[in-house]
C-alpha cells in the first residue's frame, strides 16, 4: 500500500471515531468503513512518514499500526530521525 494512501485513511480515522489518548470511544461509537477490503488492507502494520522528516527515504520512514477495537479502528505511528519526531495516537 502506497505511504500516500495511509497516511489519507489515517486522517480519516482522525476526523471520524477513533481512541483517543487511550481512551476507549463510547461503546455505540463504531468506525464504519464501507469497503471490506479496504478494510482489512487497512488493518496491520504500514510504513509511515511526515515529509519534512525524511521526504520519501525508505529507511527512514516510521511504523503505523492500525487495529481493531471492538469495532473502533485505532492507530498508532511514530517517526524519529536527528532529534525531530511525529507521535500519532
Amino acid at each position: 500500500m502506497q505511504i500516500s494512501r495511509v497516511i489519507s485513511l489515517v486522517l480519516l480515522l482522525a476526523l471520524g471515531t477513533v481512541t483517543l489518548f487511550g481512551q476507549t470511544a463510547a461503546s455505540s461509537d463504531k468506525t464504519e468503513i464501507n469497503d471490506s477490503v479496504a478494510a482489512t488492507q487497512l488493518r496491520g502494520k504500514h510504513r509511515f512518514q511526515l515529509h519534512w522528516i525524511s521526504w520519501g527515504k525508505w529507511a527512514d520512514l516510521g511504523n503505523l499500526t492500525v487495529v481493531d477495537r471492538q469495532g473502533v479502528l485505532s492507530f498508532k505511528a511514530r517517526q524519529a530521525k536527528a532529534g525531530d519526531y511525529v507521535e500519532i495516537e
